[in-house]
């Protein structure tokens, strides 16, 4: 008898531990199905902006491309596309000497990777057999995980330079242009180093462990990641606006 209680006894316990356990698991699956449908609406928030990002971009005239370490294109804007006459996913991930970009010499890479910037002219031969003139500005963004990525933004120069060539007597009008467009991209470049880099190592950051995260942390990167794109459309609303007006 006395065994049979106890049985019973136990039975009783595991059954409550069992409802407990059950209530438990129920309340986890719902707060994961609540943290699932946030994580996919911020997702689907993050892919709009990141729309948004390109609209903006390809509205500028100037080339604008980063390539990474290895020299191979990760971005580029749809003006780059339409000079080449190519698409955006042809170039990514081919090497930018498909743009017949000129290799630094020691000096010149020495110097970027001291100061991040550097604004050279170069001449580029498109596949028209065109020969067209930009400054180019390219800017370091380092990674603490040592990845390194190269923002550049072109400014065609073609038709200053040959205004310069065929009239020496407005050089100096055109040398201030070129001052004041340089000293603007340099600083916005300077500018993009910030938002780009928390947008680029949230980036990676979400595609790799977001699924693991807390939904405390991933909202804290995609925040981030928000703020930086809000910050990046400002800069590039002024820097249509100093187009639309030079």
């Amino acid at each position: 008898m006395l065994y049979q209680e106890q049985l019973e006894i136990l039975i009783r316990q595991l059954q409550n531990e069992l409802h407990q356990m059950h209530d438990k698991f129920m309340d986890e699956k719902h707060n994961f199905n609540k943290l699932e449908i946030k994580y996919n609406t911020l997702k689907e928030q993050l892919v709009q902006e990141n729309k948004l990002l390109r609209q903006i971009i390809d509205t500028s005239s100037n080339l604008i491309f980063v390539h990474d370490s290895n020299n191979k294109f990760v971005l580029i804007n749809q003006a780059v596309a339409q000079l080449y006459n190519t698409s955006i996913e042809k170039v990514i991930g081919q090497s930018n000497d498909i743009l017949g970009l000129n290799e630094l010499d020691l000096l010149s890479l020495s110097q970027l990777k001291k100061e991040s910037v550097l604004i050279t002219q170069e001449s580029l031969v498109l596949p028209t057999k065109e020969t067209r003139y930009f400054e180019i500005t390219r800017y370091i963004i380092a990674f603490d995980n040592y990845k390194n990525y190269t923002l550049c933004v072109c400014v065609d120069m073609t038709d200053d330079k040959l205004l310069e060539e065929k009239h020496d007597s407005s050089s100096k009008e055109q040398a201030k242009l070129r001052e004041m467009i340089s000293n603007f991209i340099n600083i916005t470049s300077h500018e993009f180093r910030t938002p780009l880099t928390t947008i680029l190592s949230s980036t990676e950051l979400l595609e790799q462990y977001g699924k693991d995260w807390t939904e405390e942390k991933a909202l804290f990167h995609l925040n981030r990641i928000q703020s930086s794109v809000q910050h990046m459309v400002l800069m590039l609303d002024n820097l249509l606006f100093l187009e639309d007006n030079l």
